[in-house]
């Protein structure tokens, strides 16, 4: 079964940037008290979206012109002078040649952009890594500013005013409570079998 051309047609409404990025940008711009309607974000919505549309067609049939298939910012500043946005042109072509005033410097420092899965991979990365070195120094005697001490390893604990109770230890709520033993992987176990 062949789609009619009703179920290709976009709506217009479809292809409007999302209301939510358009509030998030206009209350970002307002004063922190002012409110905004929501008349007021739609009708902004389907203003920047015709806009971005109008400009963006006019650097498509330039493209389509010179044979190309990909737009670049030079043709986006080409079709703003074009259609007579020749203020907000300028200060985009300074925009433009800082950002690749940046991106030549992160290029010969040897960056690479990081998409979101691997930035956050990273930061789990190195937040295990400073667990393990926490657990480490926990093992090698006391670390710094806590309180850890071979003594609490070998089942010892802290009362409520600080001295040290044999066999005692304080849980996860830091209710006084037994401890566990160290199991396999050096981590003490609270009362609930929770592994520190």
């Amino acid at each position: 079964m062949e789609p009619s051309t009703r179920d290709l047609e976009l709506r217009e409404q479809d292809r409007w940037l999302p209301i939510a990025n358009v509030a998030r940008l206009m209350k970002n711009t307002l004063p922190p008290t002012a409110k905004v309607s929501k008349d007021a974000k739609e009708c902004m919505q389907e203003c920047v979206s015709e806009f971005i549309s109008f400009i963006t067609s006019e650097a498509s049939d330039k493209c389509l012109r010179e044979k190309r298939k990909t737009i670049n910012g030079e043709d986006i500043l080409y079709s703003m002078y074009d259609l007579g946005f020749e203020n907000y042109a300028e200060v985009l072509k300074i925009y433009l040649a800082k950002y690749r005033e940046q991106q030549v410097l992160k290029q010969e420092r040897g960056e690479t952009r990081l998409t979101k899965k691997q930035a956050k991979l990273q930061a789990a990365q190195q937040a295990a890594q400073e667990a393990a070195a926490e657990l480490e120094e926990t093992r090698n005697g006391e670390v710094e500013g806590t309180g850890v001490t071979e003594e609490i390893r070998e089942g010892g604990g802290t009362d409520v005013t600080g001295e040290i109770v044999e066999g005692r230890g304080t849980d996860v709520t830091g209710e006084i409570g037994e401890i566990g033993d160290i199991d396999e992987a050096g981590d003490i176990e609270d009362l609930v079998g929770n592994n520190y």
